[in-house]
């Protein structure tokens, strides 16, 4: 299919939608070598909590996209879904939901962020409420006026927007080193999952931020720019971090 539409369709970017947790990257990449490493994650449970590796999960994307130095999207969850599974029964995300999504994903260096309308479905998006659900087949009938957004419709078009003056700034930006986490650890201090067995171990650890230490010098200095004039403010902590 990649070879395919490279032919086809030279000048479209080739990406997949896959789960995290069930492929291992290196494979993924070799085999479909793709333009963009994207994955889905839906972490946000019914019950009101977060599935417990999902910064374990952002952390993996992370490390794989900048060892095969590729752009690193997510298809992010902007839906929910009832299921007699705990793991698999996802609530509808809110505003907060939404922003936590995108700005953890920014976090590790997210550079595409995506989501599914599922249209139709109950728990998606959008709704119609005038028509019963198929879940064996398309549904038929659709009418605009039968219509509802769902809240996480309403937060998606907030975070779209300040995604969009967020990235002005940080378009061109590109992660580098380690991500560490602060307050509890409730999503982070943890063992590493099993599915790690997917990909070898290659050292990335989510880890908590243990601060900058004490300040131990500060200076500023001036540097003439092809005429430009340029003020640094040059800070040095005792942990050695500048």
């Amino acid at each position: 299919m990649t070879q395919w539409v490279r032919k086809v369709y030279p000048n479209t970017p080739v990406f997949t939608n896959l789960s995290f947790m069930k492929v291992n990257h290196d494979r993924y990449v070799q085999m479909c070598q793709p333009d963009i490493l994207c994955f889905d994650h839906y972490p946000l449970e019914a019950s009101g909590k977060t599935q417990e590796h999902y910064l374990y999960n952002i952390a993996w994307g992370r490390h794989s996209a900048r060892k095969c130095r590729l752009p690193y999207w997510l298809l992010l969850q902007a839906y929910g879904r009832e299921s007699n599974v705990p793991l698999s029964a996802y609530r509808i995300p809110d505003q907060a939901d939404i922003r936590f999504l995108v700005f953890t994903h920014r976090a590790h260096g997210g550079a595409g962020i995506l989501f599914f309308h599922y249209y139709g479905h109950p728990g998606s998006m959008i709704e119609d409420t005038g028509v019963e659900y198929e879940a064996r087949g398309p549904v038929s009938g659709h009418q605009y006026e039968n219509t509802v957004a769902s809240p996480a419709w309403f937060a998606v078009r907030d975070v779209s927007s300040e995604v969009k003056n967020l990235s002005r700034a940080l378009v061109n930006l590109r992660g580098k080193g380690a991500v560490g986490y602060m307050v509890n650890g409730v999503l982070w201090d943890h063992e590493p999952p099993q599915y790690r067995e997917y990909n070898r171990d290659d050292g990335y650890r989510c880890s908590r931020f243990l601060g900058q230490g004490a300040l131990v010098s500060m200076s500023i200095r001036e540097v003439d720019n092809m005429g430009r004039l340029s003020v640094f403010l040059m800070m040095r902590w005792a942990r050695n971090i500048s």
